[in-house]
């Protein structure tokens, strides 16, 4: 009896120390991450390599005269898997949303984006559209890929297929109509303005008589000043005539070159939109090859 009193406290010891063995050799558990790829290029990431430099640069001018002609951006993008970016998106489809969203793809007022996604270590395409593009637009977007983009793809011509997919996809895009049917536009900008004018026109009633009210009671206000000291007032108004007419040109006249987009500098005409910016709801299609 004493001895089994004596072993207890030595089984206790070795079974703790077995037990802080296993913990500290037990695989840890995998850590979640979702690192999107940076992509600064207006029209082109090529990421995964998929095109030479000769089609790289044909699929650039095409997306970048579109945006020209039309305003709305295109962007393609190749990365070889989805996974190697992100553990937390359980499809293609999701992580196609959420990096549109994260790049910021189209105007950010009309939700018009689009971008064409091409991910070879997966063998999927997807092409991702902006909230304004309503349902109807999946099946034409569907048309696209299966039509003029797996075909190549299935025969190991990646590059071929993304060309065709890109001048079939612009010419969808510019033979159809914006429309918001099942989609949900968020209005901001300009458009909040406009929309909450119409919906609460007593509050903007109210702000435009308080303006006449304030503005009438500075006009009063000069008047009455201009009394006092009208010598001091002609010539602070003719100072201020003077000063405005010698930078009129420089102010409203001035150069708008840097606003164009360049086929060299894509990053820089991308960062120097005021309407970037743009989000997708989910609309779209895929394929598989």
């Amino acid at each position: 009896m004493i001895t089994l009193r004596r072993q207890k406290p030595l089984l206790f010891l070795l079974l703790s120390l077995v037990s802080g063995l296993i913990v500290s050799f037990a695989p840890s558990p995998v850590q979640a991450y979702v690192n999107f790829p940076a992509l600064p290029d207006t029209y082109v990431n090529d990421l995964a390599q998929v095109l030479d430099d000769s089609q790289r640069e044909q699929v650039r001018s095409q997306l970048q005269a579109f945006h020209q002609r039309t305003n709305q951006q295109v962007l393609l993008v190749t990365i070889n898997s989805y996974q190697d970016h992100s553990n937390e998106h359980a499809s293609f489809e999701a992580f196609a949303r959420d990096l549109f969203n994260h790049r910021g793809v189209g105007s950010r007022w009309r939700n018009d984006g689009v971008m064409l996604l091409v991910a070879p270590g997966n063998r999927k395409v997807r092409i991702q559209l902006g909230s304004a593009y309503g349902s109807g637009w999946n099946s034409r977007m569907q048309a696209v890929i299966d039509n003029n983009m797996l075909p190549d793809f299935r025969r190991g011509q990646l590059g071929q297929g993304i060309i065709k997919g890109v001048g079939a996809l612009l010419n969808t895009l510019q033979t159809g109509e914006l429309t918001n049917s099942g989609s949900s536009v968020p209005a901001t900008g300009l458009f909040s303005f406009l929309s909450s004018f119409v919906v609460f026109p007593g509050l903007f009633i109210g702000i435009f008589f308080i303006g006449i009210f304030f503005l009438l009671i500075t006009i009063l206000g000069l008047r009455l000043a201009a009394k006092i000291a009208p010598s001091n007032f002609v010539q602070s108004g003719d100072r201020s005539r003077a000063s405005h007419s010698n930078d009129d040109d420089d102010r409203y006249y001035s150069d708008t070159s840097d606003d164009t987009y360049s086929s060299y500098s894509d990053s820089d005409s991308f960062s120097s939109s005021s309407d970037e910016g743009g989000q997708s709801s989910g609309g779209g299609a895929e394929g598989s090859w």
